[in-house]
């Protein structure tokens, strides 16, 4: 929640969080904005949920001091109480909001790559796809694998997985202490017969059509564009990015999880 940022809170108010987790959410929101309790102490040292359980309620005071006490406790004493996903929609920066779900995305992806592109598209829509997709006659594995050294591949020349390194027309390969070189075709010989295969499972389909198995790995390679476009919310200024995601499982991953976060912070 250290992303998630907090509109001036100047009037005395109480949330009440029926469940510990949102305690926790609630506790951590405040304490990434500087709130402490009235001792002093931080906020996620300890939560005191414990004391009323789902009666649970916390108090927000003007100077950045939190209290702790029950529902009926705030409202003997006239206090305005507020439901989590009503604090949220009242005090929460809808801006932080957005940035919380491209940090969701950050934090799926590990090799996401994301570019500003302010043109209209649709929510959510699949915006094309690219890669490396271009069939050669004549393999380079040289060419084809740029970007993908420290990844294992399989060596019929050890009968397992090893490790690669570049050069402009040869590769180095490994396992354990063993190391040889082949050409760019994947050959040990110039004229020989390819001996590097994306995998295991693809050198026993294809054994004797290396061309056919990279190819195969080649199309799983593609990166699927997601363009997303946040509008209307707020204060009715569109966001857009545009994603790249290594397979459509990881893209629907994503968009799970922005949904999640749209429907979690949005008024009931």
């Amino acid at each position: 929640m250290k992303h998630i940022k907090l509109k001036p809170i100047t009037e005395r108010i109480a949330v009440h969080t029926p469940t510990e987790e949102e305690a926790k959410e609630l506790l951590s929101m405040l304490h990434a904005n500087g709130y402490k309790w009235y001792c002093g102490d931080s906020l996620i040292k300890q939560n005191y949920w414990y004391e009323h359980k789902h009666e649970s309620a916390y108090s927000i005071k003007s100077n950045k001091s939190i209290g702790f006490s029950s529902c009926s406790g705030y409202k003997g004493m006239g206090v305005k109480i507020l439901s989590l996903a009503e604090f949220v929609v009242e005090y929460v920066d809808i801006k932080s909001i957005c940035d919380e779900i491209f940090v969701a995305f950050t934090k799926l992806q590990n090799d996401m790559r994301y570019v500003w592109k302010p043109q209209p598209t649709e929510d959510m829509e699949t915006s094309g796809e690219t890669g490396k997709n271009s069939k050669k006659s004549q393999l380079n594995l040289c060419e084809l694998l740029k970007g993908h050294e420290g990844e294992k591949f399989y060596s019929s020349l050890y009968d397992n997985m090893v490790d690669i390194r570049l050069y402009r027309d040869v590769i180095d390969i490994t396992f354990g202490e063993y190391n040889t070189s082949i050409f760019s075709n994947g050959a040990y010989y110039k004229r020989g017969v390819c001996t590097l295969f994306p995998s295991r499972a693809l050198y026993e389909q294809h054994p004797l059509d290396a061309t056919k198995a990279w190819s195969v790995w080649e199309e799983e390679q593609k990166r699927i564009l997601m363009s997303v476009t946040l509008g209307a919310m707020g204060d009715g200024k569109t966001m857009h990015r545009i994603y790249q995601f290594r397979t459509p499982a990881d893209r629907d991953k994503c968009i799970s999880k922005i949904k999640a976060i749209l429907e979690k912070y949005s008024k009931k």
